[in-house]
C-alpha cells in the first residue's frame, strides 16, 4: 500500500525556551506540524511505501532527511528545499488543554506539480497545519486525478480555520469556502473549537456533520481532546454516531501534535478496512500515547503501541 502525506513542517517552540533554535534533545529541533503524521504513520504502516511532500527550510533539510533516515518505508524524494528558514510555532500553554500559538515564516502553498509525481497513491492524508498548506483549486484538481482509482482522501481541517494577526498570533475565523474543501474529501477531522468557529452561522454538532455529509463525505471525526471524539459514518445514505471515550494516560505531559497522530493512525486503518468507526477506535488509542511525551521526542513509541492495539482488538 503506498500513503501520501501533504502538509507544512514546522519547528516547534516552547515558550520557556529562551530562542527558536534550542529545542530537543542533543540539540536537535523539535520536529512539529506535519512531522507528527508522517512519524506515526511511518511507525503503523511498516510494511507501505510512505510519500511525504512539503518544503524544508535550508538550514533545517539536512538535519530533518538525517531524522527521516529512521523509516526506511518513507521515500523523502518529494521533499524540497525552501528558501529561508522552516516555519517556527510558538507554542504557549496555557493548561493541558489550551494554548496560544504564534506561526513564523509559514511556508508558500505546496504546488501541484510537486505533489503529481505520487499521486498512484491508495489513500492520501492532507493535514493543514499552517492553514496554507494547499491552494484549494491544488486540492480541486488533485482529486479529480485521483479520483477515478477510488484513492482514499482524508482531510484535517486543521488551522484552516485560524487566521495570523500582524503578532503572528493564531486566531479562529469563519471559514466560507468550508463545504468546498469538505466536499473534496472522503473524510474529513476537525476538533471541537474548530467546528464552533467553522460556519459563519453557528451551527450545532449534529447540523454540522449533516451537511458534511450533504457533500458526498463517507466520514465525519470530532476531536475532544481529553473527552474523547465523536465519529460520524454515512452508508447508504443512513448516518450513524458514535461516541469514544478518552483513553486514560497518567501522567499528561503535552498535547502537541494528538490530532496529527490521530489523522495518521485514522487514515492507516481507513485505507485497510473502509470502517469509520473502527479507524475512529483505533486512532483514538493511537494518539492518546502522544500525550505521554513531550513533542515528537518520543513519537517512535507509537510502533509498540500499535502492536498492543491491534492484539486487544
Amino acid at each position: 500500500m503506498k500513503f501520501l502525506v501533504i502538509g507544512h513542517l514546522c519547528v516547534d517552540v516552547f515558550g520557556e525556551e529562551e530562542t527558536p533554535t534550542t529545542s530537543g534533545i542533543g540539540g536537535s529541533p523539535h520536529w512539529g506540524g506535519i512531522f507528527f503524521s508522517l512519524a506515526a504513520l511511518a511507525n503503523l504502516a511498516e510494511d507501505a511505501l510512505i510519500f511525504p511532500v512539503f518544503g524544508v527550510g535550508t538550514s533545517e533539510y539536512e538535519p530533518f532527511l538525517e531524522r527521516l533516515r529512521r523509516y526506511p518505508n518513507v521515500d523523502p524524494s518529494g521533499i524540497f528545499r525552501l528558501p529561508g528558514p522552516t516555519n517556527r510555532v510558538l507554542l504557549l500553554h496555557q493548561d493541558t488543554e489550551r494554548r496560544v500559538e504564534c506561526s513564523r515564516s509559514i511556508a508558500p502553498s505546496i504546488p501541484l506539480e510537486r505533489i503529481e509525481p505520487y499521486l498512484e497513491a491508495d489513500a492520501i492524508l492532507v493535514n493543514m497545519i499552517s492553514g496554507f498548506d494547499l491552494a484549494l483549486e491544488t486540492l480541486t484538481t488533485l482529486r479529480m486525478l485521483t479520483q477515478q482509482n477510488r484513492t482514499v482522501l482524508h482531510f484535517d481541517l486543521h488551522s484552516l480555520t485560524l487566521g495570523v494577526d500582524e503578532e503572528d498570533r493564531r486566531y479562529p475565523r469563519p471559514l466560507d469556502t468550508w463545504r468546498r474543501w469538505c466536499y473534496l474529501a472522503d473524510t474529513v477531522q476537525m476538533n471541537e473549537e474548530e467546528a464552533k468557529g467553522l460556519t459563519l452561522e453557528y451551527l450545532q454538532e449534529e447540523d454540522l456533520a449533516k451537511q458534511i455529509f450533504s457533500l458526498g463525505v463517507r466520514g465525519f471525526l470530532l476531536t475532544r481532546g481529553s473527552s474523547g471524539v465523536t465519529a460520524w459514518a454515512q452508508l447508504r445514505k443512513k448516518i450513524s454516531r458514535e461516541d469514544l471515550l478518552p483513553v486514560s494516560v497518567d501522567p499528561i505531559i503535552d498535547p502537541t501534535g494528538c490530532g496529527d497522530v490521530f489523522a495518521a493512525a485514522f487514515c492507516y486503518d481507513y485505507a485497510h478496512h473502509q470502517d469509520v468507526h473502527s479507524a475512529a477506535g483505533f486512532a483514538n488509542r493511537i494518539a492518546a500515547c502522544n500525550v505521554a511525551y513531550r513533542g515528537s521526542e518520543e513519537i517512535d513509541t507509537i510502533a509498540q503501541i500499535r502492536r498492543q492495539v491491534e492484539e486487544a482488538r
